[in-house]
Parts: C-alpha cells; sequence; structure tokens
C-alpha cells in the first residue's frame, strides 16, 4: 500500500479509537536500512507519548516492521503512566495488549502484525491520556470459532488448529453431521469400520498436515491442508452411503485427505 494510503487508513483507525491523526507525508524514507534508522531515532525524540504515536501513524509501513516501531512508541506512553497504575489497572493494561495480539495471532502475512501493534499503540496511549478511563474498558472476549466442539476447552494440536478459524471449523462441523447420519444409516459391519478408519485417517491428517505443537500457531499450508482433510472426509463418507450396501463396509474402511483420493 503506499505510504498515503496507509496514512489514510491509520486515520480511520485513529478515529474509531478516538484520536484523529491528519493524513500527511512521513518524513523519513520508506525502506529498510537507513529509513527504519531514521524513523526509529524520530520517534525516540518524540517529546512525549502522543506525538511518537502520530509519527508512526503517518509514516506506518504496513509489515513486521512496525512492531519493532511499536517496541520504541509503548515503552515511551508507558513512562508515563505505568509506575502509577493500581495492580488491577495494571492486571487490566496487560489483558488489553494481549488481546491485541491474540485477535491477529491466527493470521497469516505480516499486514497483520502491524494491525497488532497499532493495536497495541492505541491502548498505551489510552492509558497515557487517562488512566483511569482506560482502565475501565475491560478486554473484549473474541468471538469463539464454532465447531463440532467446545472451542473454549479446545487442547490438542488438531483442535486447536480446527479452533483456529471459522472456515475450519465449519468443515468440522459438516464432517461430524455426516460421520452421525453414517452411524445412524451404514450396517453394523459399516459402522464398525467407519469407526475403526476413523483413528486412522486422525493419525494421517496429524502426519500429513504436519500439525504444530500444543501453544502454536499453525502454519497456513497447515490449517489448509486441515481443511482440505475434513472436506474430503465428508465427501468420502457421503459417498460411501450412496453405495450399495455390500459395499458400503469396504468403502467406509478406508481414510483419504485429498479429494483425488475419493473412491468412485
Amino acid at each position: 500500500m503506499h505510504r498515503i494510503g496507509l496514512a489514510v487508513a491509520a486515520l480511520l483507525i485513529g478515529v474509531g479509537s478516538g484520536h484523529a491523526v491528519a493524513a500527511q507525508e512521513c518524513p523519513y524514507p520508506f525502506g529498510a536500512g537507513e529509513g527504519a534508522d531514521q524513523l526509529i531515532k524520530g520517534l525516540e525524540a518524540a517529546p512525549s507519548c502522543e506525538s511518537a504515536y502520530d509519527l508512526h501513524t503517518i509514516c506506518a509501513w504496513g509489515s513486521s516492521a512496525d512492531a519493532t516501531f511499536a517496541q520504541v512508541v509503548i515503552p515511551k506512553c508507558e513512562a508515563s503512566f505505568l509506575s502509577g497504575l493500581s495492580p488491577a489497572q495494571t492486571r487490566t493494561y496487560k489483558a488489553r495488549l494481549q488481546r491485541c495480539a491474540d485477535k491477529y495471532a491466527h493470521e497469516e502475512g505480516t499486514m497483520f502484525i502491524a494491525f497488532a501493534a497499532s493495536c497495541q499503540e492505541e491502548v498505551a496511549l489510552a492509558f497515557a491520556t487517562n488512566a483511569a478511563a482506560a482502565s475501565r474498558v475491560k478486554a473484549p472476549r473474541l468471538p469463539a470459532v464454532k465447531a463440532s466442539f467446545d472451542c473454549r476447552k479446545a487442547r490438542q494440536p488438531l483442535e486447536l488448529v480446527v479452533c483456529s478459524q471459522d472456515e475450519i471449523g465449519a468443515a468440522d462441523i459438516a464432517l461430524s453431521q455426516v460421520y452421525a447420519t453414517a452411524l445412524q444409516k451404514a450396517s453394523a459391519e459399516g459402522r464398525a469400520m467407519l469407526t475403526r478408519s476413523e483413528r486412522g485417517w486422525l493419525d494421517f491428517v496429524a502426519t500429513k498436515c504436519d500439525l504444530p505443537s500444543t501453544g502454536t500457531t499453525a502454519h497456513v499450508l497447515t490449517r489448509g491442508c486441515v481443511r482440505g482433510s475434513f472436506e474430503a472426509r465428508r465427501d468420502q463418507i457421503g459417498l460411501c452411503l450412496a453405495k450399495p450396501a455390500e459395499q458400503q463396509a469396504a468403502c467406509l474402511g478406508i481414510h483419504v485427505i485429498l479429494p483425488s483420493e475419493l473412491p468412485k
């Protein structure tokens, strides 16, 4: 995005947060190296939290570099209020900073790192402007992704990936519905084959999709793989149910992950 475009976008964000920044040209060159160094020095020399925030707003890069610049702005703001916060206010402040990070944690792209940094700067500015008022604003609850299970209780790697995006949660719900239908309509042998193949399918997904360890953010390719595997499994079970009764059990006894592997 062009620097002016970023400034206008930042202006809109600033208006939404109650602090408007006039759109103008950044006084420093854009680009790694000298441009970044000059901006950092400018932020360090800014006389106040608000002036540093305003400077970064008009000079935002829209990339991961903004996280580095935010590490100059936020401490400058904190110097004016952090030591005077009560324990409860400190907890609120830290919770709001963390919520900024959580809001974009599952998004891919450096633009979202910039969004998180901007969000945290806005929180720091709000506390620097009026800590008492800012402390009364609690960290908003992020809407939970809907899946076939309670995402608030997600602990295992696959559960965490399912709960990381609405689209994967929806694929999980669709698969669960088809699976439940198969358990109702399939023969006893078919049901046994289906439940037996489910364990193999889950293990195959974990290996094929390179699931991350618990507590880490899944790569975009991992999330795409999981979503695709859930959709393929849903289609497979549906195709199996449409087969003659004598062919259903064998069909339900296999597991697939790619659409090209679906039974004909």
